[in-house]
């Protein structure tokens, strides 16, 4: 299928804004039916604004555009390691549209997480990738991310927690 794109796409990336809440939510959509996941996706673009966009802002999000066109974000929030003693970046969600993934987006979206938060000297990203998604640990590892084998996500809902 013939792609209606230039030779050379003009991409920006630039820090969301509130204004930009429904092109957000429309990439996580699209991130969660790539995966085949879609089922699980269940934050409203209320979530996304009442986290993401007030005074005690949980998160932050790079977007890509080509030509006003929203094809790619960088949802991350801040975290620490106690054992180095710095601040990190955990990517939640990193997401370019299929047929704009040859254009070295993703890594463009890392570069500007990176400088956009200088200031907070930031010393490491962390991220998960499913382990189903070969493109995206070709994707990382290709350009320098290393998996770790000795940390393991687990995961509890805090319902459960408490009546555990």
């Amino acid at each position: 299928k013939s792609l209606n794109m230039k030779k050379n796409p003009v991409i920006t990336i630039h820090a969301a804004k509130k204004e930009d809440v429904n092109d957000i939510h429309i990439l996580l959509k699209e991130l969660a039916i790539d995966m085949g996941m879609d089922k699980k996706m269940i934050s409203t673009i209320d979530d996304l604004l009442k986290y993401g966009f007030t005074e005690d802002r949980r998160f932050y999000v790079l977007l890509a555009k080509c030509e006003k066109k929203s094809i790619g974000l960088c949802l991350y929030f801040f975290t620490f390691s106690s054992w180095m003693g710095t601040l990190g970046i955990f990517i939640q969600d990193l997401f370019v549209t299929k047929k704009y993934r040859k254009l070295d987006i993703g890594k463009k979206l890392l570069h500007e997480v990176i400088a956009q938060n200088e200031q907070q000297e930031i010393t490491h990203i962390l991220l998960n990738v499913d382990h189903n998604n070969k493109e995206a640990k070709k994707f990382y590892e290709k350009i320098g991310f290393r998996y770790r084998t000795e940390e393991h996500n687990y995961f509890i809902e805090t319902a459960v927690l408490k009546n555990s």
